[in-house]
């Protein structure tokens, strides 16, 4: 099994785009170093968490790729992995031979809401990803040798590797 191409659409905030427009891009250019033309996989799997009903639907219409089974794949921030998963248990299974795997997602500004979370955690304040992840950090460092330095330590990393990325959104 082979991941023969790939495609991406510069990570930031682009007010005048859709996740449907971006999605276009990063499809387009997949197919195109993969090698691979309208009719050259037999399915697709879309990964997004708000992209909403028929996201992969949406971009492969607007390329006139459709008629075969395309399964949008909801898990949260596990979205496009879970679709990779399920696109690689069907080839392994021998129900497809060539599938394309894709994710689209346009984050809002703001609160993130999901129904992941309950009520009093959103009354909390408890329910903004970035909150959460923050109060899971600050029990990591009373828990272990953690320290702030070491959290800094990986922005660094992250902003290194992004230098040489023209997709990155922080260069």
């Amino acid at each position: 099994m082979l991941i023969t191409g790939i495609g991406l659409h510069p990570f930031g905030r682009f007010e005048d785009r859709t996740a449907t427009d971006m999605g276009v891009v990063a499809v387009r250019a997949a197919l195109a170093e993969a090698g691979v033309a309208r009719g050259g996989f037999q399915a697709a799997f879309c990964g997004t968490a708000y992209g909403g009903v028929a996201a992969g639907h949406r971009v492969l219409g607007r390329l006139g790729m459709t008629g075969m089974p395309i399964v949008d794949v909801e898990a949260g921030c596990a979205s496009g992995s879970a679709a990779l998963m399920l696109a690689a248990a069907a080839v392994r299974a021998g129900q497809y031979d060539t599938v394309l795997v894709f994710g689209i997602e346009k984050m809002p500004k703001g609160i993130i809401r999901s129904s992941f979370f309950e009520p009093w955690q959103e009354e909390a304040g408890l329910t903004a990803t970035p909150a959460y992840f923050a109060l899971r950090a600050q029990r990591l460092m009373q828990t272990s040798g953690v320290t702030k330095s070491h959290l800094a330590q990986v922005v660094v990393k992250n902003r290194r590797h992004g230098v040489g990325n023209p997709n990155a959104m922080f260069r």
